[in-house]
This record gives C-alpha cells, sequence and structure tokens, in this order.
C-alpha cells in the first residue's frame, strides 16, 4: 500500500477510510449524484442529456486516488445508482445510460491508474513537474481515450453518426475542463493533512470573498452586455475580462486560488451561456458551447502551471529562511 493510502484527511478521508467499510462508498455515491444534478442545473444539451461540464467523474476519480486500490470495485459500485437515479431523471435511455456509465467509470480509473503511477504520493501539486504530469494524465490522454466511447451515447439517443468527431469533442473537454477546475481544488484540500481546526471568520477571509464576488459581478457583465461588443470584434476582450482577477488569486493563494478563481468563471460562463445572450452571435450553441470549453481549458492550463511555479518558489524561500534561522541559531 502506498503512502496516499494512509493518507487522512477532515471529514471526507476520515469517512473514506472508515472502519465502516459502506460509509465511503455511500458518502461519494451522494456526492456523484449532487455532482450530476449540479450538471444539469448548470446546463446541457441535446435535450438536457448531455451536459457540458461534468463533475461527478472528478469525484470518482478523486476518491479512487485516496483509498485502497482493492476497494475501487466498491466505490464503482456504489456510484452506480446514483448515476442511475440521475441519467433516469433527465429522461435518459438504457443503452446510452450504460455506456455514459462504463465511460464515466474508465476515466476515473485512468485518471487515478495514473497519477497514482506517476505524479506519486500527495501532495498532488506544488512541483512543475508534478502538475505538468497531472494535465498530461487527466487532461490529456484519460479524457481523449474514454471519449471514443462516449461519443457513442449521443449516437445511441439518435444523433447523426457523421457527427462522431464532434461528439468526441464534446465528451472530451466535458472530461478535460472539470478535471483542470474541481480536480486540483479537491486534491489540494485533501492533501492537507490532518490537522484538525474550527473555522473562524477572521479579516484574511475577506479578501478571497471578494475575489469570488468580483469574479461572479465580472462573468456575469461579460456574458450580459458581451454579445453587442462581440459584435464590433471585441471577443478577445470580452472573454479575457476575468483574467486580472484569475491572476490576482493565483498570485496571492497559489494552486488552490488559482484553480478556484478558473472554476467560477467556468460555472458562471457556462451557465450563463445556456440561460442567457450567447458571445458567440450567430453560431450554433453546440458550437457556441465547444468554442467556450476549449478557451476555458486554454485559460486552466496555463494559468495551474503558473500557479505550480509560484507554490514552489514560496516553498524554497520558505526552506530557506527556515535554514537561515537554523543556522543562525546555532
Amino acid at each position: 500500500m502506498s503512502n496516499s493510502d494512509l493518507v487522512l484527511q477532515p471529514i471526507l478521508s476520515r469517512w473514506l477510510h472508515s472502519t465502516e467499510p459502506l460509509h465511503g462508498p455511500l458518502l461519494i455515491a451522494l456526492a456523484y449524484f449532487f455532482g450530476a444534478e449540479a450538471a444539469f442545473y448548470i446546463g446541457t444539451l441535446s435535450d438536457r442529456i448531455f451536459a457540458l461540464f461534468w463533475p461527478p467523474n472528478v469525484i470518482l476519480f478523486c476518491a479512487l486516488l485516496i483509498v485502497p486500490q482493492r476497494r475501487w470495485w466498491l466505490y464503482i459500485a456504489a456510484v452506480f445508482p446514483a448515476h442511475v437515479v440521475a441519467e433516469l431523471g433527465v429522461g435518459m435511455p438504457a443503452p446510452q445510460l450504460l455506456v455514459a456509465f462504463a465511460t464515466n467509470c474508465l476515466v476515473a480509473f485512468l485518471n487515478a491508474y495514473g497519477v497514482r503511477r506517476l505524479v506519486g504520493d500527495p501532495p498532488w501539486f506544488g512541483t512543475f513537474r508534478k502538475t505538468l504530469l497531472y494535465i498530461g494524465i487527466t487532461v490529456g490522454i484519460s479524457p481523449a481515450i474514454s471519449a471514443f466511447g462516449g461519443a457513442f451515447v449521443p449516437i445511441l439517443g439518435g444523433g447523426p453518426a457523421s457527427n462522431y468527431w464532434t461528439f468526441w469533442a464534446h465528451w472530451y473537454v466535458a472530461n478535460a475542463l472539470p478535471n483542470l477546475t474541481i480536480g486540483p481544488v479537491l486534491l489540494i484540500w485533501l492533501s492537507r493533512g490532518t490537522t484538525r481546526s474550527r473555522w473562524v471568520p477572521s479579516l484574511r477571509h475577506i479578501e478571497p470573498a471578494i475575489l469570488v464576488a468580483l469574479l461572479f459581478c465580472v462573468g456575469i457583465i461579460v456574458a450580459e452586455i458581451g454579445g453587442g461588443l462581440v459584435a464590433n470584434s471585441f471577443l478577445p476582450a470580452v472573454l479575457l475580462a476575468p483574467l486580472p482577477l484569475v491572476l490576482w488569486a493565483a498570485v496571492r493563494y497559489g494552486e488552490k486560488g488559482g484553480s478556484g478563481a478558473v472554476l467560477v468563471v467556468t460555472i458562471v460562463l457556462t451557465w450563463r451561456l445556456l440561460h442567457g445572450p450567447s458571445l458567440f452571435i450567430g453560431e450554433e450553441p453546440q458550437r457556441s458551447v465547444l468554442a467556450l470549453q476549449l478557451f476555458l481549458t486554454g485559460l486552466s492550463i496555463p494559468v495551474l502551471l503558473l500557479c505550480s511555479l509560484i507554490d514552489h518558489l514560496r516553498l524554497a524561500d520558505r526552506k530557506t529562511l527556515e535554514l537561515a534561522a537554523a543556522l543562525a541559531g546555532a
């Protein structure tokens, strides 16, 4: 068993590693279901069946990553009823439902297996090498492989087979984007250690709260007034409007701040694109959403890499100061 199997995190990890064998699987099944419901609320295409941003696979991936490999089958079995209930709620037929579940499990399995073998034990971020490996596995390889099966889900629902590669691209990005946004937030939190402390609001929480509020406001403003600006060829400026706030979060809080900021922007812009005016005037909804997904994926990768460098430099500075203090006291 690797050290990652022994990591015990506050609340969630205590349940995942509980002596009660069903505590962890039941918790993940509930999280999987509510993640699916959140994706459907944010918005879908193709009669509410094709989700554009799919958190359940990231939830399953994180669970598989931190529990012993011999228990993976139990977690996969536990989320199957949650998957069935969520997909039946939007009218997905059984053949699509089963293929979707198989590809969901495949991408989570490939992510967890690849990160365990190549990235290693927690912390899973903090260095440029680890972050680059994480991106290569969870954004490059795993979702690309699973998308070959996922592309058949809309085809089984009546979509034209000639659009296979379009469906592949949608499925790929819908899994890659959450791995860049939700994945780092969850994994950084899970690798923080076993220290338990009561959360007490303080002045240091004001700045991140302001950042989140500003990101929501800027995202909504971009979606509301962006259409008119896009018509005047200001699309790059419109899409990059949240970037200063994202960089602020990255510089101040490293990977947890940068990935969290991109997550907020992703949720706001995706939800507004599906429920309000489109930034991409004259485009079909599927093309508009794919364009936004690709933009957000392209934004997330350099931000995450920048954050890893910031965290690495801060760690090096801290170790240098500790060494200098130790030498001075000697």
